[in-house]
């Protein structure tokens, strides 16, 4: 998990040394927002509660062996937490150290978790009983949280997807 999660998440407002808080918030191509998430859209959702998520894998794996990496995105400040991936059926351990690090540290209760229609939470089979993996189905039940998969090819409704271009050119 990711060191300098904001002590009182509650008060957070981005304020730095380049803009000294009046940076502009602009959209940008995939209808994310630069410096403030859209909470206009859903100011019902409590802070903290709705995150967005993803992976990406690498082309070739990194020295340490890592094939990839998850990424989650906090809906109300665009707070990121990044973790290094060797498989991706490790996603679910680190969805569950970020449910956890927000429960014990933050006191904060993920209700949802966003993401695109991919294979390790979505059910490909259109014969399958039901839409969710196997795996996201017991996590959904362990933690109790609703995971709300966008339909395909929309990948400005994930807030993680904006930020994938940032990470991978660093």
């Amino acid at each position: 998990m990711a060191d300098g999660f904001p002590p009182n998440l509650r008060s957070y407002v981005h304020r730095c040394d380049a803009c000294s808080g009046r940076m502009k918030h602009r959209p940008v191509p995939d209808g994310t927002r630069t410096a403030a998430a859209p909470s206009l859209v859903d100011s019902t959702t409590p802070l903290g509660q709705r995150w967005f998520m993803d992976f990406k894998d690498f082309v070739v794996p990194d020295l340490d062996g890592n094939t990839g990496f998850v990424l989650f995105v906090e809906y109300h400040t665009l707070y990121v937490v990044i973790t290094l991936i060797e498989e991706h059926h490790e996603f679910w351990d680190h969805a569950q150290d970020l449910v956890n690090t927000m429960r014990l540290d933050h006191d904060f209760e993920i209700q949802v978790l966003n993401g695109d229609s991919d294979p390790v939470w979505r059910n490909s089979n259109r014969y399958a009983k039901s839409v969710d993996t196997e795996s996201a189905k017991a996590f959904k039940t362990k933690n109790k949280l609703d995971i709300k998969v966008s339909p395909p090819d929309t990948h400005a409704f994930n807030l993680a997807e904006g930020r994938m271009g940032v990470i991978m050119g660093m």
